[in-house]
């Protein structure tokens, strides 16, 4: 399927929405960082947001990320658990506890 370029005034369009979407995200930083992001870093960006290549695996790498929190989250509670029920393991005798021993 051949996809049709699109105009200047339309990629134009979409690069000052890039700019301003990633504007509004610079400015729900912190002051202290806000300040590390100049309007040349932002507008190279969303520059590069234009080819949607580098879209597409700005959106898999999120979408990795994601997961990955969410595994790591996970993990954390399983371990804050395990020594929970170590510490407690006199006093606990619940069978989440009984699955660590």
């Amino acid at each position: 399927m051949d996809q049709e370029e699109p105009t200047p005034e339309a990629l134009q369009r979409k690069l000052y929405f890039l700019l301003e979407q990633l504007q509004e995200m610079a400015r729900e930083l912190p002051p202290k960082y806000q300040m590390r992001v100049p309007i040349e870093l932002l507008s190279g960006l969303a520059n590069c947001l234009l080819n949607d290549t580098i879209f597409e695996i700005v959106k898999g790498l999120m979408e990795i990320q994601h997961v990955t929190e969410k595994h790591l989250f996970q993990q954390r509670l399983q371990v804050q658990n395990k020594h929970t029920c170590k510490y407690n393991r006199n006093y606990v005798t619940g069978p989440k506890c009984r699955q660590h021993f």
